[in-house]
């Protein structure tokens, strides 16, 4: 049964001191979770892929030509622009996202409503990359992140999962010939190290990539080796903060906790490795990065300092806070070593966080909508799915009353804000994700 409209259904306690305090023995669990049950079977999520669907079709309306070829969309301006920008190729906010979102639309429907549309849009980037893979000299000569967001991860992340939805097989070939372009020297060039911009987000790509293509490339690597580079990469850039346990940071900067740009997000993919491959190593290191995270945790606030300001954080999502490092440890909870109690702390701290005014996927309503679906599916609790069904109802709700989903803050400028991360495309993709019964993958984690 669907939740009221407006009914509060999160149970959530208030009462969260000790919300992450850690004991020994802690429940566990397998690596993966368990079994996802069929909790939205009889949920009537119907209305969600209505509105869903609706926001497929404001990409379509709104899709524009290319100059050169293909199509693109126009985000709204900035302060300091005269014209809206088309959006960039990534997935964070540009085409990239925007296709993943379509792809999934048709996987989801079971149609082909979008394929052109999403074809048409991802073909100069196609070209574009295909000219580097075939131009060594060329490609050694530019710098590229290889994040999982933004970056050549993410263009390998998306190639795959637009591949498998569409059923175009080329594209995961395509995907794999972007390894060739995870060199050495890229990998070890790289210093934001996170899930949205460095290693971290290019491993869970090539792992993705790995379970659809695992063969070596042309230079005779494979997936899988070049994630163990990446790997090696975050090993060795491990470092302690006021004697702290060593966690990762930018040059120049402290580590970070949290899932977009820290300790928890890092942590995680080096444990999806750790499952591939069993090396103790990342284990150690995953394990010793959460221990830096619970030292900047302070139990009267319930919340994690900010090394950049010496304060408590401002926000608490996927990117910064409790819902992030709670999606983290979800993908392996057994490994942690304050296991499962741990976990429920950080669940009840995300349960209890009041709505926000912005309904997108970073630091919005609906990013926590997608965590809290996540939380019910691996620890088999239905508690947390009905959580997530009455948040996104309630976003519903007041799109449907204002005529528009809340991705644009005050103060901003008005107009269409396509992307993934910050804009309609995210929103749809966690809506699709109740309405097709969590079987699509958490992108949040580059599953």
């Amino acid at each position: 049964m669907r939740p009221k409209k407006g009914a509060d259904l999160s149970g959530a306690r208030r009462d969260g001191p000790d919300a992450v305090a850690c004991t020994a023995g802690a429940g566990r669990l397998p690596l993966h979770g368990t079994p996802a049950p069929d909790f939205l079977a009889d949920s009537g999520v119907e209305r969600f892929l209505v509105r869903a669907t609706a926001i497929a079709d404001v990409l379509q309306d709104k899709a524009v030509d290319r100059l050169g070829g293909g199509i693109t969309w126009q985000a709204a301006p900035g302060h300091d622009m005269k014209c809206a920008p088309s959006v960039g190729p990534h997935i964070y906010d540009g085409v990239l996202g925007i296709a993943l979102f379509l792809a999934a639309h048709d996987h989801a429907c079971r149609n082909g409503d979008h394929r052109d549309l999403v074809l048409r849009a991802i073909g100069p980037l196609r070209r574009t990359l295909r000219e580097l893979v075939y131009d060594k000299e060329r490609a050694q000569r530019l710098r590229m992140q290889v994040g999982g967001f933004v970056g050549l991860g993410g263009f390998v992340y998306a190639f795959v999962r637009v591949g498998e939805w569409l059923r175009e097989r080329v594209l995961i070939e395509e995907a794999h010939d972007l390894t060739l372009l995870f060199t050495r020297e890229r990998i070890e060039a790289d210093n934001r190290l996170d899930v949205v911009d460095g290693c971290a987000g290019a491993l869970l790509a090539l792992l993705a990539l790995d379970a659809a293509a695992p063969q070596a490339n042309a230079d005779g690597v494979t997936p899988l080796e070049l994630a163990c580079t990446c790997a090696h990469h975050l090993m060795e850039r491990r470092r302690s903060h006021e004697g702290r346990p060593q966690a990762w940071a930018a040059p120049g900067k402290p580590p970070l906790g949290g899932f977009a740009h820290g300790a928890s997000g890092i942590g995680y993919a080096l444990l999806q490795l750790f499952a591939r491959t069993g090396d103790e190593a990342l284990r150690v290191a995953a394990r010793e990065g959460a221990a830096f995270e619970r030292s900047l945790f302070d139990p009267t606030t319930n919340n994690w300092l900010d090394l950049r300001t010496g304060r408590p954080l401002e926000q608490s999502a996927w990117c910064h806070g409790a819902p992030g490092i709670a999606l983290a440890r979800l993908g392996a909870p057994a490994i942690y070593e304050c296991g499962l109690k741990e976990l429920q702390g950080l669940l009840q701290i995300t349960r209890s966080i009041p709505e926000t005014p912005l309904d997108h996927l970073c630091c919005g309503n609906l990013g926590r909508v997608d965590i809290l679906l996540c939380a019910g599916q691996t620890l088999g609790d239905r508690t947390f799915v009905d959580d997530a069904l009455a948040q996104a109802d309630r976003a519903v709700c007041r799109a449907e009353q204002a005529g528009e989903f809340a991705v644009i803050r005050p103060g901003e400028a008005v107009g269409l804000r396509p992307g993934f991360f910050h804009g309609l495309s995210g929103v749809g993709y966690a809506l699709l994700r109740l309405a097709s019964q969590g079987t699509l993958p958490c992108t949040l984690r580059l599953e």
